[in-house]
């Protein structure tokens, strides 16, 4: 079987990577990818993505975030659907299935990964003709498991023992990354509040078109005594959350990674981020309403989820929805799997 993989955003980059490895492995098999994790594929012609496509005997897509960014993807999925061969969809967090730029090929898309169970009735009246596959996330099943003492990491960051770190994960436009200096000002009053020194770390995301560095000046004009700028892909973002006492974050899988590790989340969507993520067809927002994660619309309620977080969150229902929607993994690769036997039978 010929499999033609594409993908721009991260997260389902990542997916299809683990998938081509299982397929790989299985032999049998070529598979051609064209991955961005999160940068432009540059590298693909119009013309090379069409024949990609039209080579292969099914494509197989991630759903990017926005129109824009799933570009490619459209374009790959619209020449298999014009020449009659099979396509599917690989989603990486809820709701992907809805977003509105796929719309045109949901009638005759055969195959359909999403992340849930209760998912997969809805999904099937979108996608009427599709083989709808609850696989789950295959990339979920590492976010258990810090690759680094929790001490070792504070000592990479400069963080003393007794500081409460407040983790706050960016996006790639700047709607996105308002949570920064909305964090940032919130954290200075939570520290009146707690009465403990806290440190705030910024996780720039790795599709983010604005370097890094653009972020330190957060740090030379901030009221908080400590601001840390952490650059994607120097400490893995599930060790970043092991040395953390909660998760500030937009729409994001880096909130599913701190469920994992029974951290509290605060998904913060101030109104123009909401209306961007109600664009999407992401709202309401699945792990809020599913009780791991705190919604915040407002700095006011910002800075009172944060001090609740702080300082209850060990007796907290977000604590215990955590471990009963995450349980501990007790097997590896069992998503990839699953995606890879569905891909079998086309």
């Amino acid at each position: 079987m010929i499999v033609t993989m594409i993908a721009r955003d991260v997260a389902p980059s990542q997916i299809l990577e683990r998938v081509r490895a299982e397929l790989q492995a299985r032999g049998g098999h070529e598979v051609r990818a064209m991955l961005g994790h999160g940068k432009p594929l540059d590298d693909f012609s119009v013309e090379s993505i069409q024949a990609l496509a039209l080579s292969a005997d099914i494509v197989l897509s991630g759903m990017s975030s926005s129109e824009k960014l799933a570009k490619e993807e459209i374009l790959a999925v619209k020449t298999a659907m014009d020449n009659g061969i099979p396509y599917g969809f690989i989603n990486d967090i809820f709701d992907c299935y809805k977003r509105p730029w796929f719309t045109p090929f949901r009638e005759k898309a055969g195959k359909l990964f999403v992340v849930a169970t209760d998912e997969v009735a809805e999904a099937k009246v979108m996608f009427p003709n599709a083989d709808v596959v609850a696989s789950g996330n295959p990339c979920w099943e590492d976010y258990f498991d810090p690759t680094m003492p929790r001490f070792e990491v504070r000592k990479l960051l400069g963080i003393s023992d007794d500081a409460k770190v407040v983790l706050a994960g960016g996006g790639k436009d700047p709607i996105g990354n308002m949570i920064y200096a909305d964090t940032i000002r919130v954290v200075g009053g939570v520290q009146e509040d707690v009465d403990i020194p806290c440190v705030v770390v910024l996780a720039p995301h790795p599709g983010d078109p604005v370097k890094p560095e653009h972020y330190e000046c957060f740090a030379e004009f901030s009221e908080v005594p400590v601001v840390k700028v952490v650059k994607p892909g120097v400490i893995p973002t599930r060790d970043l959350i092991a040395v953390s006492d909660v998760l500030v974050v937009l729409a994001s899988n880096l909130g599913i990674e701190a469920a994992c590790q029974r951290t509290p989340v605060i998904h913060y969507f101030h109104d123009m981020y909401k209306r961007k993520v109600q664009q999407s067809g992401g709202w309401p927002w699945k792990p809020v309403e599913m009780q791991i994660a705190a919604l915040s619309r407002t700095e006011r309620e910002l800075r009172n989820d944060l001090s609740l977080s702080l300082l209850h969150y060990r007796d907290s229902t977000m604590r215990a929805r955590q471990e009963e929607v995450f349980p501990m993994v007790t097997e590896k690769g069992v998503a990839a799997r699953k995606i890879c036997d569905a891909l079998g039978a086309v």
